[in-house]
This record gives C-alpha cells, sequence and structure tokens, in this order.
C-alpha cells in the first residue's frame, strides 16, 4: 500500500510543481503604445495617429489568456487643424504558444468591443458610437519570470452609427471601415499573494 501512496504523493507533487509557476502569475497587466491607421473609403479623410492601451489579463496554464481593456488614440484630419478622439472598451481572447525554454514565443487571438469617436464641427461637438471586431497577433519576448515585451498588430472592423451633435442625431452619417493598430508593450505578471508569501 505504501508504493501507491508514494506514487500518488509524487503525481501530486509534480503537478503542483506544474501549476506553481503559471499560478504565482496569473494575472497580467498590459500597457502599450500604438500607431493607429484606418483604411476604407468612409475614412480616406484621416490620417494614422498615436494611441495608447492598457489591459488585465487573466492566464491559464496553458498559455491561454482572457482579458478586458481600453484603448485611447487621435485621428487626425487631412489638410486640417483637427482630429477625432477615438475610446475604446474590448474584450480579448488569445492563446501564447508557449515553448520550453524559449524567450520569443508567437501569441494569436481576437478582439471585440465598444468604441466611440468624437470630434468638432463649427463651434459644436459630436459624439458617434459603434462596435469593433478584429483579430490580434505578434510575439511576445520574455525579459524575466514576471516581465514581457510585446509586440504585435491588431487588425478590427469598425462599424459607427449615426452621429449625435448636441443630443441631435444626424442621419446618415453613419460610416466603417478598417483600423490597424502597430503596437509595442510590456506585460506585467502580478504575483498571487501565496507567491508573495
Amino acid at each position: 500500500m505504501k508504493a501507491p501512496r508514494a506514487a500518488t504523493a509524487a503525481a501530486v507533487m509534480t503537478v503542483a510543481c506544474l501549476l506553481a509557476p503559471h499560478a504565482a502569475s496569473a494575472q497580467r497587466v498590459g500597457i502599450s503604445a500604438a500607431y493607429v491607421t484606418y483604411t476604407g473609403s468612409d475614412y480616406a479623410g484621416r490620417e494614422g495617429g498615436l494611441g495608447i492601451e492598457g489591459v488585465l489579463r487573466h492566464r491559464t496554464a496553458t498559455g491561454s489568456e482572457v482579458g478586458l481593456g481600453l484603448a485611447g488614440s487621435r485621428a487626425p484630419i487631412k489638410e486640417s487643424n483637427a482630429s477625432l478622439s477615438i475610446v475604446q472598451v474590448f474584450i480579448e481572447a488569445r492563446n501564447v504558444f508557449q515553448q520550453a525554454e524559449a524567450r520569443a514565443v508567437p501569441f494569436l487571438g481576437g478582439r471585440c468591443g465598444w468604441i466611440r469617436q468624437s470630434g468638432e464641427v463649427g463651434d459644436a461637438e459630436f459624439t458617434d458610437d459603434g462596435f469593433s471586431l478584429g483579430a490580434t497577433g505578434g510575439v511576445e519576448v520574455a525579459v524575466n519570470p514576471l516581465v514581457a515585451i510585446d509586440v504585435g498588430l491588431t487588425g478590427s472592423y469598425v462599424i459607427f452609427g449615426n452621429a449625435h451633435i448636441e443630443g441631435e442625431t444626424v442621419a446618415n452619417t453613419s460610416n466603417s471601415g478598417f483600423q490597424w493598430m502597430f503596437q509595442v508593450g510590456v506585460n506585467l505578471a502580478v504575483p498571487s499573494a501565496s507567491a508573495r508569501q
């Protein structure tokens, strides 16, 4: 009876050791800078602009992640001093293809969310709400067990409804196209309470 018990104990200890590193860094915070541009006939008058993004992610032992994020950017208007402000709230699911002892690993995922653009028309301000649906991919480079550099591209199809100016809906102002985000950032693992003790 001792042998089966010893084998069971060894198996439990092995599983615990395998899961411990992931449990210690299951929560991750991602912060990235981005260059954001748009394509499509509705966005021919826009130029690319800079943006920033923050994501809180939960990682499983297999490398899959689910995150909630907030992004903001500016979209200058061609031949004008005006620009649009873009704000997004999104959910992202992605998989980091972990490889033994590899410092650089690829990731691939998808995201969807709410998006708002706002700006000025003459002396009045307008807002325009919509949604986005897209895919993301890139490379994650581990610096140490708690820090990783993230380089990637996110492409999303965005659809906006009619604009609102001073509470009034403006007919026939809906628009759609593609948003492209070239991102460079850092992912910081958050040790669990048990790991800090």
